[in-house]
């Protein structure tokens, strides 16, 4: 469960291009609730950020300016999403990372899609996660979608 659920927090840490300290803290109360070893979940999220970060090529090596980070291209390969753990409740706990600084970027709504998607989720799953999400949160909520 700490290579799954540490893989699929890195995506979202990934998304925007902003790895920010609310997005550590709320990754290490993940591994918390989920009764996981934080610090090995750690390793995990950095191995797997380095990966995402060294696999995409620059806005320099490509020529071309890169807002998002990655493309249409991209691909997340379908998950298996441990027994016992329900898809849903882990895209939402992955929709309250992304929302862990205030902000639903357009690349973070984006990537949760992708991994609802992989996760087997309907359309309807995945925007039902994150609009209980946003629902729920006591933070200001503000959206990036330029």
């Amino acid at each position: 469960m700490e290579e799954f659920l540490g893989e699929h927090i890195s995506y979202i840490m990934w998304a925007d291009d902003k790895i920010l300290d609310e997005e550590w803290e709320e990754a290490e109360d993940l591994f918390k609730k989920h009764n996981l070893d934080w610090e090995k979940g750690r390793q995990i999220i950095e191995k797997n950020l380095t990966s995402l970060i060294d696999g995409v090529p620059s806005a320099d090596e490509e020529g071309e300016e890169d807002t998002e980070g990655y493309d249409d291209e991209f691909k997340i390969e379908p998950a298996v999403v441990p027994d016992g753990v329900d898809a849903f409740e882990i895209l939402k706990d992955l929709s309250g990372l992304a929302l862990s600084d205030g902000d639903f970027s357009y690349s973070e709504v984006d990537m949760i899609h992708r991994l609802g998607k992989s996760f087997g989720l309907s359309e309807v799953m995945i925007s039902a996660a994150m609009l209980e999400v946003a629902l729920n949160s006591k933070k200001e909520i503000t959206t990036s979608f330029d």
